[in-house]
């Protein structure tokens, strides 16, 4: 009986054991995780914050992508180069190239802004706490609202991006020169 009696302890105890192990175990894994998490959370803004210093450092290169008469002009010159044919790829004429390069550099912020769309889950306080949406995407209002543009948007970004930057361009109206 004695044996018995002490086999059961013995058993008792080894359970317990794995009991206390397994609830540390646990408890370091999700303690782990949260850690690994947030690291990568922090790692994947500093990611953003260094993609967003780049494309400022591309603007203050070539200051005339942010600069309001010229952005003004890209509806006319994107319907000068479709009626007459011009790509990039024959075009020797130094103003249509810059507006190839206003194109790319579009593309890049609004890719951009997606990212952030993206990283804070839609959440429009975050990002505008991240970002000055408005502020910098105003002037680029003709290459948003380009009929080919805007279709290659949604197709792209998908229509929850594209309404929130079209009801963004709806909350402040941009005025016309």
């Amino acid at each position: 009986m004695l044996n018995v009696l002490s086999s059961i302890e013995f058993i008792d105890k080894i359970l317990y054991v794995i009991k206390t192990y397994s609830i540390q175990t646990i408890i370091t894994t999700v303690i782990s995780t949260f850690i690994t998490l947030k690291i990568s959370k922090i790692n994947e803004r500093n990611t953003l914050l260094d993609e967003l210093r780049n494309i400022m450092k591309y603007s203050m290169e070539y200051p005339f992508l942010e600069n309001e008469y010229f952005t003004n002009q890209y509806e006319i010159m994107y319907n000068f180069c479709k009626k007459h044919d011009i790509t990039v790829y024959n075009c020797k004429i130094e103003i249509i190239n810059r507006y190839y390069q206003y194109e790319i550099y579009c593309e890049m912020i609004f890719n951009y802004i997606s990212k952030i769309y993206d990283f804070y889950k839609f959440n429009e306080k975050k990002i505008n706490k991240f970002l000055d949406v408005y502020g910098w995407i105003k002037i680029h209002s003709q290459y948003w609202h380009n009929s080919q543009n805007h279709k290659e948007s949604v197709d792209a970004y998908g229509k929850k991006f594209v309404n929130y930057i079209d009801n963004i361009y709806k909350k402040y109206p941009i005025k016309e020169y």
